[in-house]
């Protein structure tokens, strides 16, 4: 019996250490991105926008050990998400990963209407020059661009 009191006692120990422990990275975190601890410390879900404003759940399973394991990480991005941590890594870097996947994202959103675009200009070119555009378009060949096509 007195194995087992010794056993509940560091397992409280354990506890309290990790409640402090997220408490202090809560704060420096900010308490925004809170959306839930589960009570026995599990689970925590942080709540992040991407840089189009969406709104982001990310649930993270700690270990027993966090901060010296990650976290698993849940959360719904168009894009991949894998963790790089190392121990003794915080929310705080946790969640500048999350943000700078959301940031890529957007980088790429940018770029791929970049790119449609010069593929409308493109195919702008090409139909003013045919006889299909005269054919199809007969009252806009004066100025044709794509403001006109589209």
């Amino acid at each position: 019996t007195h194995q087992v009191q010794q056993h509940a006692q560091q397992g409280q120990q354990q506890q309290q250490q990790l409640c402090t422990l997220l408490l202090q990275q809560l704060d420096a975190l900010g308490w925004q991105y809170m959306r839930q601890l589960v009570p026995d410390l599990s689970t925590l879900c942080l709540q992040l926008h991407d840089a189009a404003g969406r709104l982001h759940t990310a649930e993270l399973q700690l270990p027993a050990d966090f901060p010296v394991s990650a976290p698993a990480v849940t959360v719904h991005l168009p894009k991949a998400f894998k963790l790089k941590w190392l121990p003794g890594h915080t929310l705080s870097q946790l969640v500048q990963q999350l943000e700078q996947v959301g940031h890529a994202k957007r980088i790429m959103a940018v770029e791929t209407a970049a790119d449609l675009k010069g593929v409308l200009q493109q195919l702008t070119r090409v139909l003013c020059n045919t006889t299909l555009a005269s054919r199809c378009f007969p009252a806009r060949l004066t100025s044709c661009s794509a403001q006109d096509l589209l």
